[in-house]
Formats: structure tokens, C-alpha cells, sequence
């Protein structure tokens, strides 16, 4: 219950929308994650939300409650980051300071998403490392950055042959690895939203695109976008 003079406003932390997500997921949800219908449209009622850019506010709209509006042009704020020359310099001197060894290497920063099994330790959605390490040579770093509801699933390691090539860095903040990392690779993670915003490569990596697809479904057709 709100109180009469209350406002609530949905910080969602996504930029933009690719991946269907609260109420126009509600079928996905009830049959995957076992979540409440009832329950989820009384979760999901705001006043307002961010902008999250022109393509995408009937997205916004059609994941929220009628009667939510868009805060048109206040964009999510961990974007102003990414721009701050004074806070780059500091994140990229303390993550070079902390991780020496990923000084003048090439880095390839790889986020899988969330798949709705957050408590499930074997996840079978990673990509297979040393298959992408081998053909790597040693100039260039593969880190991990696991979603933060995804922190226990577990994922085999790759050879002592490429563990000089590879770090797993999922307790570090996503922001703050992209603003080192040379090319993202990506499966259906908004991350590439603001990786782009940097101007550097996105590649693009779905090896479960047609389970994922059937549990959680996209606002485009993924192969196009």
C-alpha cells in the first residue's frame, strides 16, 4: 500500500528493450518461474519510468501497469558513467592497478544473461572456453562477467593451457569492465545497449537462441535486430 502523496518511479536498469520482460512476459513467467499473474500486475504498477529511448517506450509501457508514464528524457543514469572522463581514468587505474596482467592485452568481455534459474548450480548456457581460447593467441584476455542473479551457476573452467587467457571477474561491475574491454560478446544481455554507446564491437553468441526464445521471448525478432 502507497500512501496518498506518494509517487513510485521504475529505475529499470536496462537500457532500451530486447528481451520481453515484467507483465509482457507474464505467460513465460507463470510457466517457467512459476510467478503469480495477480501478483505480478500488482508488482508492476508505476507512475513513472526512465526513458529508455524513443524505439522503446511502448516496449516500457506494455511490460508495465496501464497508467505508467514515461519520464521522457531522463535516461537511466548509469550511462552518464560511461562518459565521465574523470571517473573513467579512475575505474580503468584501479582495475589495471588490480588485474596487472590484463595491461596491453586485448580484452574480450563475455556477459551471458540471466535464464530464470538464478538458485541452479550447473547452467549448461556458457559457451565452450577452450573451444574460443584455443584458437586465441596469448595478446588477448577472455573475462567473464556472470549476471549478478546468476552468481552460483557453475561452469567448466578452461585447460591450464588457456588459464592465462581467461578471468572470471563477475564480482566486479559490469560498467566498469567495459570501460577496459575491446569487444563484447554477448547472448541476449541489455549490456550491448551501452557497449555500443562506446562504439566499439559487439558480437553476438546464442548457442540456446530457440529455448530462450520459447521460455522468455524478444520484443524483436532476434535475428534482425
Amino acid at each position: 500500500k502507497r500512501h496518498e502523496d506518494q509517487l513510485i518511479i521504475q529505475t529499470w536498469h536496462a537500457l532500451g528493450a530486447f528481451k520481453k520482460f515484467g507483465l509482457a512476459n507474464v505467460e513465460n513467467l507463470i510457466k517457467h518461474d512459476n510467478e503469480d499473474e495477480e501478483e505480478l500486475q500488482t508488482i508492476h504498477v508505476y507512475d513513472y519510468t526512465l526513458d529508455p529511448g524513443l524505439k522503446f517506450r511502448d516496449k516500457y509501457l506494455e511490460s508495465f501497469a496501464k497508467g505508467c508514464k514515461i519520464l521522457e528524457g531522463v535516461y537511466n543514469t548509469r550511462i552518464d558513467l560511461l562518459f565521465n572522463e574523470e571517473y573513467i581514468e579512475k575505474k580503468k587505474e584501479r582495475l589495471y592497478k588490480k588485474y596487472n596482467n590484463l595491461v596491453g592485452k586485448k580484452l574480450l568481455l563475455y556477459t551471458p544473461t540471466y535464464r530464470g534459474f538464478s538458485n541452479r548450480l550447473e547452467a549448461n548456457h556458457f559457451m565452450d572456453f577452450d573451444k574460443v581460447l584455443d584458437g586465441l593467441s596469448n595478446e588477448y584476455i577472455l573475462i567473464l562477467k556472470k549476471h549478478p542473479s546468476m552468481k552460483k551457476s557453475m561452469f567448466e573452467m578452461p585447460s591450464e593451457r588457456n588459464e592465462e587467457k581467461f578471468m572470471n571477474l563477475s564480482n566486479e561491475n559490469v560498467n566498469d569492465l567495459m570501460l577496459i574491454s575491446d569487444v563484447l560478446i554477448n547472448d541476449y544481455s541489455s549490456t550491448f545497449f551501452e557497449f555500443a554507446l562506446l562504439k566499439k564491437p559487439v558480437l553476438f553468441f546464442a548457442k540456446d537462441l530457440s529455448d530462450y526464445n520459447d521460455s522468455r521471448g524478444f520484443y524483436f525478432k532476434y535475428e534482425d535486430f
